[in-house]
């Protein structure tokens, strides 16, 4: 016997909706007729609307509070930091054109921070950007002063060395 067979004098069952044993074909009814339709009652009327209870005041309930007045104020306003470069740039300034020994140090110093110091307030939003600029011409200035002077001694000293031949020769 295979799996499949099903034992004898047993009717096999179907595989398949195909193989199921249909009910034969009627031919159909004729159609209901429609039954009549619902008789709707009258409308029911509505009463007139209640007046309603006004609530009972919270106030009445509860003894009286002080009344607080709430002071509003304007939120304080916050200068940005002034930047230390700036600063630094400005007093460098000024030790150059003031000072006469060793004063190129300081107008260069006072340049390059100058520089440096306008950049990091273009990009923080620092403030001290007036300072910034009146180190860089100070700076500049001291530089020039600085310049002239070296040209002023150089044909000086070239000056007299220049006499100090001549009139060594014409001894």
């Amino acid at each position: 016997m295979s799996q499949n067979q099903p034992p004898a004098g047993e009717n096999p069952e179907p595989q398949s909706p195909l193989d199921q044993p249909q009910a034969p074909l009627t031919e159909p009814s004729a159609p209901q007729p429609y039954s009549a339709p619902q008789q709707y009652s009258a409308p029911q009327q509505y009463s007139a609307p209640q007046q309603p209870q006004p609530p009972v005041p919270q106030y009445a309930l509860q003894p009286q509070q002080a009344y607080v007045q709430v002071q509003y104020t304007q939120p304080a306003f916050v200068a940005p930091p002034t930047n230390a470069l700036a600063i630094i740039s400005m007093i460098a300034g000024i030790i150059g054109i003031l000072g006469w020994l060793f004063t190129s140090l300081f107008a260069i110093a006072a340049v390059i921070m100058g520089h440096i110091s306008l950049s990091q307030i273009r990009a923080r939003g620092d403030s001290g950007r007036g300072m910034a600029i009146t180190g860089l011409v100070l700076g500049y200035i001291a530089i020039g002063f600085s310049l002239l002077a070296v040209i002023f001694w150089f044909f000086i000293w070239g000056g007299l060395a220049g006499l100090g031949a001549v009139s060594s020769t014409h001894s």
